[in-house]
């Protein structure tokens, strides 16, 4: 796909009291976080949607909409590495998928994006993959979400 993992790594953070992060190496670029979507939280989402408006994004800020059912972890990985492939230019590898990715989605929105992303075949691909290789089962129906989280101008 194109992330040179030899620089980078992953580490399940186990609380976020004092003392478990002070174990995550740093600089920490992101955090890959899922939940469990109860009914209170969804009904939530409904309720908020209406203040969700591309307008608001900043340009600077690389951001997708899900179109692509059951991909939100990856999705939620694309947030995390294209934000922070500017100020960490080593990360993504040069003409590889995730490159390219970034390149033809600059000037397209949020929506477009994820249309991109969606019928993408080398992300199918790759999924199918990782659903074949992977410990545990496909479900049509998930009752959890996976979101990124980032720094975005150290705010």
């Amino acid at each position: 796909m194109g992330l040179r993992t030899e620089n980078y790594a992953f580490t399940e953070m186990l609380s976020t009291e004092e003392w478990a992060l002070e174990m995550i190496p740093q600089p920490a670029i992101g955090i890959l976080f899922l939940y469990e979507e109860t009914p209170v939280q969804k009904q939530h989402k409904e309720a908020e949607s209406h203040h969700l408006n591309a307008a608001n994004i900043p340009q600077d800020l690389f951001f997708m909409r899900q179109y692509a059912r059951n991909a939100c972890g990856t999705i939620a990985l694309f947030h995390i590495i294209l934000n922070a492939a500017s100020k960490y230019p080593d990360m993504v590898v040069p003409g590889s998928y995730l490159d390219t990715f970034k390149t033809n989605s600059t000037t397209i929105d949020p929506k477009a994006r994820g249309e991109l992303f969606k019928n993408s075949k080398e992300i199918l691909t790759h999924h199918q993959e990782a659903v074949v290789g992977g410990q545990s089962e496909v479900q049509n129906e998930c009752d959890s979400h996976f979101i990124a989280i980032i720094n975005h101008q150290n705010l």
